[in-house]
């Protein structure tokens, strides 16, 4: 029978151990990198879309820590699950909320000393500093979450090898 085990004279203990080819590792890559920045990136917007009452203070600290804390607490875990390419698309996906939010505050303040229109209660700088701070915030959660492994082993130089 074609299908029958060959017989040598090597011992056999379980079956071979799975490697994961190519293929694989690049499309699991690519995915935690697409799926954690759209993740990321929905967390972050949606109370903007809800509590659209931006130039209050209390609206906008209700806002980010809607949306941001939980992008950070994914952002954290998808670091520590699926490695460098997660954090790849957290810092991408913080990157793309940060152009929201800078765009976002900035819809605000161009309305500032209209009088028929609400004026912003924070500063035009907040322009800036909101989005910098989330970018911040992120970075430090990544540099936090990341498994040592990622990172290159030079210490070691047979671990590097092959």
């Amino acid at each position: 029978m074609p299908f029958q085990p060959i017989r040598t004279d090597e011992p056999h203990h379980g079956p071979p151990k799975k490697v994961k080819d190519l293929d694989t590792v690049l499309l699991g890559g690519c995915s935690a990198f697409v799926g954690a920045s759209i993740i990321v990136y929905i967390l972050v917007v949606w109370p903007h879309f809800v509590f659209p009452t931006t130039h209050l203070l209390q609206t906008l600290a209700i806002n980010c820590g809607l949306g941001m804390l939980p992008a950070m607490i994914f952002g954290g875990y998808a670091t520590r699950r699926y490695g460098v390419a997660a954090a790849g698309g957290f810092l991408g996906g913080a990157l793309s909320t940060a152009i929201f939010l800078n765009l976002r505050l900035k819809q605000v303040l161009i309305l500032e000393g209209v009088e028929e229109q609400p004026q912003p209660e924070f500063p035009a700088s907040w322009q800036y500093l909101v989005p910098l701070a989330w970018l911040l915030v992120v970075l430090v959660t990544i540099g936090l979450t990341l498994r040592r492994e990622e990172f290159l082993d030079e210490e070691n130089p047979e671990k590097t090898r092959n």
